[in-house]
């Protein structure tokens, strides 16, 4: 990923009605909207799915992990030109602070937004569409660590990928979606001011589900505790779990129009590849393989950006929409917010597979 200029925050995409659209801080001078968007970076990421890029003026070791997996060669030589880069402005400034400091000063010039009104985050569009939607934070919501972390979960849930798609229009945002955003950014303003800012609690069913859908509730451990039965049937994969003999629940992987879906693909090769797993690149190239290969190909670091995203989505959606619901620990496939190493894999994590009823392993499932 590119080191972040102020340029990129006005004037970088190049579709006229763009399918996504940057999430941008910008901090007031203390930078506590800085710290907390670089601190929930992977979530915040994981939350927008394809459809939110946040933006912090950082160095480009700031990446998703997933793709510093799967990047070429020349992509990670130019991610290192551009974090040396990154380097030398903010030793040439005095410190990183001084330097990220004055790039959110100078931003939000660039942006209109006056200095009372910041902390705040921009959400923008292709610059031809000459609208963006702005959300004002009130500073009183940094104030105490209880606040920042509820921040974070709001912010997680308001500029998630399901809830800002409710204004695109087939998909991509015009000036009439921002105008959509902006209103209700105004009402998300009005619930920072008079619940979060002071120090009132979200709805603990609330916060409880969003940790459970994001794994981060503790349940037990499923290679120890949860065995699984998976089975076709009609052209579907089934797969049921139990949990110390007791039944979960049982989740169908259905043919969408006729067609194997890319989350039916995905939980068929991982039971095919259980215990060993498979790795973000392999995935990318099985599943995305025209995008993942022209960005191979031209060494666009977007694209490949893009590409990283569907995979983490991917997952995050079998975790989230599939099992979840279903009843099954999610943690049976782990979210892929921090892949603990170079060679981390997506794989199942069950205590024992019974894949009797699948037929034969090295067919599809039609």
């Amino acid at each position: 990923m590119a080191h972040p200029r102020r340029s990129d925050y006005v004037s970088s995409h190049a579709s006229p009605v763009p399918s996504h659209l940057l999430a941008v801080p910008v901090a007031s001078p203390g930078l506590e909207l800085h710290r907390l968007v670089v601190e929930h970076f992977m979530e915040l990421g994981d939350a927008g799915g394809v459809t939110v890029w946040w933006r912090p003026i950082a160095s480009p070791t700031l990446a998703d992990p997933i793709y510093k997996q799967l990047r070429t060669p020349e992509m990670a030589r130019q991610d290192q030109r551009e974090a040396r880069k990154y380097r030398r402005l903010c030793l040439d400034a005095g410190g990183e602070e001084n330097y990220v400091r004055s790039q959110y000063f100078a931003l939000s010039e660039d942006l209109k937004i006056h200095q009372r009104e910041r902390p705040a985050i921009a959400l923008i569009p292709h610059p031809d569409c000459g609208a963006r939607a702005v959300l004002k934070i009130s500073p009183a919501a940094f104030e105490t660590d209880k606040r920042r972390r509820e921040l974070a979960f709001f912010l997680q849930q308001e500029f998630s990928e399901s809830r800002v798609a409710q204004a695109s229009f087939d998909a991509s945002y015009d000036s009439d979606s921002m105008v959509k955003l902006q209103e209700h950014f105004h009402q998300m303003e009005g619930t920072i001011e008079s619940s979060i800012a002071k120090g009132l609690d979200i709805s603990k069913r609330t916060w409880r589900s969003s940790l459970v859908r994001r794994g981060f509730i503790d349940s037990p451990d499923p290679e120890l505790h949860t065995t699984a039965t998976a089975w076709r049937k009609k052209g579907s994969i089934f797969l049921r779990t139990k949990t110390d003999g007791v039944l979960d629940g049982e989740v169908e992987f259905a043919l969408q129009d006729g067609r194997i879906s890319k989350q039916m693909d995905l939980i068929w090769k991982l039971l095919l590849a259980w215990k060993s797993g498979i790795a973000f690149r392999d995935i990318a190239r099985q599943l995305y393989k025209d995008e993942f290969r022209e960005a191979c190909r031209t060494d666009d670091r977007a694209l490949m950006t893009l590409v990283a995203k569907r995979v983490r989505g991917l997952v995050h959606d079998i975790r989230t929409k599939k099992l979840l619901p279903a009843g099954i620990n999610p943690d049976i496939l782990p979210t892929v917010l921090k892949p603990k190493s170079p060679a981390s894999l997506v794989r199942l994590r069950l205590c024992s597979l019974d894949r009797s009823q699948l037929g034969h392993l090295t067919r599809r499932p039609i």
